[in-house]
């Protein structure tokens, strides 16, 4: 494998705000910083647990990536424009359903999050 590619990766990744970013912002802004920590510590449990088991698939993957490559690349682009749809329609939180968030449990949603973030399935 390439150094210089693998450590030009690695530093784009490191920087760039994601999903994690971007939610953890929006929470500490909603609820505070005390209970954002917890969404923190779930970002963290559940990259960890993305990470181990990208490990153990990626060993799977090496014998049929030539089968599943346009599907995967068919499937990837349908759920990044699905996303951008979704946020292009949101409509925002109202403050009837702020307060009825209060109770979710933010580090499930922390370690959740992690199936969906792109640039971690990809640094996995």
């Amino acid at each position: 494998m390439p150094f210089l590619s693998f450590l030009l990766f690695v530093l784009v990744s490191s920087f760039t705000p994601g999903p994690n970013n971007f939610m953890a912002m929006s929470f500490a802004n909603t609820y505070g910083f005390k209970k954002t920590i917890k969404f923190s510590l779930g970002v963290s449990a559940g990259f960890f647990v993305l990470a181990l088991m990208c490990s153990i698939f990626n060993l799977l993957l090496i014998s049929i990536l030539p089968i599943i490559k346009v599907p995967l690349t068919i499937l990837g682009v349908g759920y990044i424009l699905y996303l951008a749809y979704k946020t292009l329609t949101s409509k925002g939180i109202n403050n009837n359903e702020k307060n009825d968030e209060t109770n979710k449990n933010l580090f499930l949603i922390g370690v959740l999050i992690q199936f969906i973030n792109p640039k971690g399935i990809l640094y996995g």
